[in-house]
C-alpha cells in the first residue's frame, strides 16, 4: 500500500472512530486485508507439528455469581458495567496458567455475552530473557461450526494485537499499559466477517504464539499529527523503515508502531496483499519468514455457557426521502441483536448497478444513523461502511453500528440523520422503534 493510500485509510478509521475510543493511528492496518475478497474462507487454524503445547480444558460456568471473582481486571476496564448485573453474573474466575522460556501467564476472569468474549490477563517476564513477540490466534466453536474472530487487546499493541515481553519503550510511552492487568476483547464474526452472535455453548481456544528475533528494535518519531504533516513526509517515513527492514531492524514509531506494515511490506504487489491462507495462519506464517521464529505456544482452552441474545425480526425495510434519485430511497435493516450489556445493527441500501456505490464513504453521505434508548445508556463504540455488489446487478452499501450499553435494552429507536451542505439534522420525525425479543 503506497503512502498516500495508507495515510487516506489511517484517517477515514479514526474519522469512523467515536470519540469515546483512543487514537491509533494503525487502526486501519487491523481491518484493509479483510476487505480484499478472502473473508470468505472458512476457518483453518493448524497448530504446527513438533511444537510443545501446554493446554488447560475448564468448564466456564455462568451461574457462578461476579462476587466469587475479584472484576478487578474486567470492571476496571468496563466501570459503566459495575452495576448491569447481566453482565457481571457472568464474569467468572478462569484461573489458567502457563509457565514458559520467556514469561509466565495466567488468564484470571472472563465473560461472554453472545457476542464477545472478555477476559483479563497477567503477564510475567522472565528474569534476564530475551525479547518476544505474542502473537495471538483464537479458534470460536459452536456444535460443529467454526466462528471468524476479531480479536483486540484492550489499551495494547495494534499489530496483530499481541504484546511484548518485556514491553517495549518507545519514545512516547503507553501509561496506562500494564503486562500484568491487560484485558482482551475477542468478538464472533460470520462467514463474510460481519458481527454475529450466537445462543448456545461455545469452545473457545487462546493460542499465544510465542515468537522470538534476533533483530534490532529502534524506535523514531515519524511527526504523524503534527501541524503541516502532509503525505509526503509520510511515504519519507515509510521509506525510512523499510532501509532499516533491509539491514534487519525494527524501526517503529514514536508510539511503537508500525511492525505490521514493515513486515508486510516485501510481500505488497499492486499496493495489496492477497491472503491465500485463512487470516491468522498466512500473518503468523508471514511474521516468521523472515523477521521471527516460532518458539513455543500458551494455549487456554474453556467453554462459555450460552447467553441471552434478543433480536429484531429482520428483514425491516423503510425509505427515506431524498430529492434527486428517489428509486434509491430504499433501506432494509437485515440484522439488529442485543447482548446483555451490547446493541449492533446492520442496514442496507441498493443501488442499480453503477460504480456510485463505491463514491461513498462516511463523510458524504446522505444520510447516515444513530440509535437512541429510553431503557440504557448507549455509547457508541464505531460505524462502519461496506460498499459491494450482489451478483445480480444491484450495488450495495451497508452500514454496520455498534453500540455497548450498560443493561439489556429490549427496544431501541433507529434515528436517521440527513445531512445537507450546511448542517446535520437528525429526523425524529422519520425515527423506527424496534422491539427486541
Amino acid at each position: 500500500m503506497s503512502g498516500n493510500n495508507l495515510h487516506q485509510k489511517v484517517h477515514q478509521a479514526v474519522d469512523q472512530m467515536t470519540s469515546a475510543a483512543k487514537p491509533d493511528p494503525w487502526l486501519a492496518q487491523k481491518v484493509r486485508f479483510r476487505a480484499q475478497g478472502k473473508e470468505n474462507e472458512p476457518m483453518r487454524k493448524k497448530v504446527p507439528a513438533g511444537l510443545v503445547i501446554v493446554l488447560a480444558i475448564m468448564l466456564l460456568m455462568t451461574a457462578v455469581a461476579a462476587a466469587v471473582t475479584n472484576g478487578f481486571g474486567l470492571l476496571r476496564y468496563y466501570p459503566e458495567q459495575a452495576e448491569n448485573t447481566a453482565f457481571t453474573d457472568r464474569i467468572v474466575s478462569i484461573g489458567q496458567t502457563w509457565e514458559g522460556k520467556y514469561f509466565s501467564a495466567e488468564i484470571r476472569e472472563a465473560v461472554f455475552d453472545g457476542y464477545k468474549l472478555r477476559f483479563s490477563m497477567s503477564v510475567t517476564p522472565k528474569e534476564g530473557a530475551e525479547k518476544i513477540f505474542a502473537y495471538p490466534v483464537v479458534k470460536a466453536v459452536c456444535g460443529n461450526k467454526n466462528f471468524e474472530t476479531d480479536i483486540m487487546n484492550v489499551d495494547g499493541w495494534a499489530d496483530r494485537s499481541g504484546f511484548w515481553v518485556p514491553d517495549l519503550k518507545p519514545l512516547i510511552p503507553r501509561e496506562d499499559y500494564d503486562l500484568s492487568d491487560m484485558v482482551y476483547e475477542v468478538a464472533l464474526r460470520d462467514k463474510d466477517y460481519n458481527p454475529t452472535t450466537v445462543s448456545e455453548d461455545v469452545e473457545w481456544t487462546i493460542t499465544f504464539n510465542v515468537l522470538h528475533t534476533d533483530w534490532t528494535i529502534s524506535f523514531e518519531d515519524s511527526g504523524f499529527g503534527s501541524e503541516g504533516f502532509t503525505d509526503a513526509d509520510w511515504q519519507a517515513f515509510r521509506e525510512k523503515e523499510y532501509e532499516a527492514f533491509d539491514r534487519h531492524e525494527l524501526m517503529l514509531d514514536e508510539y511503537g508502531y508500525g511492525m505490521e506494515e514493515i513486515i508486510e511490506h516485501p510481500y505488497v504487489k499492486d499496493g495489496a496483499i492477497i491472503v491465500e491462507d485463512d487470516f491468522d495462519s498466512y500473518y503468523l506464517n508471514l511474521y516468521t519468514k523472515d523477521v521471527f521464529t516460532l518458539e513455543e505456544q500458551a494455549t487456554f482452552s474453556f467453554v462459555a455457557d450460552k447467553a441471552e441474545v434478543r433480536k429484531v425480526e429482520a428483514p425491516v425495510k423503510f425509505v427515506l426521502p431524498e430529492e434527486k434519485k428517489p428509486e434509491e430511497q430504499k433501506y432494509e435493516i437485515t440484522k439488529a441483536e442485543a447482548t446483555a450489556d451490547g446493541f449492533c445493527i446492520m442496514i442496507t441500501r441498493t443501488f442499480k448497478y453503477s460504480y456510485e456505490a463505491y463514491e461513498y464513504n462516511l463523510d458524504n453521505l446522505p444520510w447516515t444513523f444513530k440509535l437512541k434508548s429510553d431503557e440504557a445508556e448507549l455509547q457508541s463504540l464505531y460505524t462502519s461502511l461496506h460498499q459491494g455488489d450482489n451478483g445480480f446487478g444491484r450495488s450495495a452499501i451497508t452500514y454496520t453500528l455498534e453500540y455497548d450499553t450498560n443493561k439489556p435494552i429490549s427496544s431501541v429507536t433507529l434515528v436517521p440523520v440527513q445531512h445537507t451542505d450546511s448542517e446535520d439534522v437528525e429526523r425524529e420525525d422519520l425515527a423506527i422503534e424496534l422491539k427486541l425479543e
